[in-house]
């Protein structure tokens, strides 16, 4: 199964060295992600002092595998809603 976990970032390139790791909401950092179904939001909180203001990149990232499952940059997107 992936070892697929959320990741931010505030410098690229995406990948887990440039990155932190955000739990799943309601989870531990140790839990994997699990299958999504797209019939709720997921809203994720950020660790520590990161800001929305301060990220440049959000990712699904295995760990096992260092493969980016897909990313979001800030500025390619118009529509992403990073709530403050």
């Amino acid at each position: 199964a992936p070892d697929a976990f959320f990741y931010v970032g505030k410098e690229l390139p995406v990948g887990a060295n440039t990155g932190t790791l955000v739990p799943y909401p309601g989870s531990s950092s140790s839990e994997v992600l699990g299958e999504y179904t797209g019939d709720t939001d997921v809203i994720i909180k950020l660790p520590g002092n990161l800001t929305t203001d301060d990220l440049k990149w959000l990712s699904v990232w295995c760990r096992a595998y260092s493969v980016n499952f897909g990313d979001v940059v800030r500025g390619t997107f118009t529509n992403l809603a990073l709530l403050k």
